[in-house]
């Protein structure tokens, strides 16, 4: 077996050629709008859920001094949420903010809580899950 380098992106990825209902996993991309010299809002768009998790593509944002996160949507039968850390960009932890389970804004993030990748995590759904994570971060 060897391995194959992939690139976050709108699409699937299945990791050693399993089947779809095994290994797959779902990225979504962002888009960012410039709202002043300090903030900027990324916005990952009609993250799906069909009984399998599905990720944003992690943002890089060193430096920021707050971030406010917001998720609309449709979180259809047990959707939820969660924001994710990391320092490499692979190895993801669960930021302190409880996982949202119905539209609404997470909870601030931790005083120590700033990693140098952000992403979203819907970790459950069904075939109706669609949401819409919108992050506003700004530098100190």
């Amino acid at each position: 077996m060897s391995d194959t380098p992939i690139t976050p992106n709108t699409g699937q990825a299945f990791i050693n050629g399993a089947a779809p209902t095994q290994t797959q996993v779902t990225f979504t991309q962002w888009a960012a709008t410039i709202v002043d010299a300090i903030s900027r809002i990324f916005t990952w768009a009609s993250m799906p859920n069909t009984g399998i998790p599905a990720q944003g593509q992690p943002i890089q944002f060193t430096g920021w001094a707050s971030a406010f996160f917001q998720v609309t949507g449709t979180f259809g039968a047990a959707g939820s949420v969660q924001l994710e850390g990391s320092e490499d960009g692979q190895t993801w932890v669960k930021l302190s903010p409880a996982a949202l389970t119905g539209a609404g804004a997470f909870a601030a993030l931790g005083a120590t809580e700033r990693p140098r990748y952000i992403r979203p995590h819907v970790t459950n759904g069904d075939g109706t899950t669609s949401l819409t994570v919108a992050g506003n971060l700004a530098f100190a």
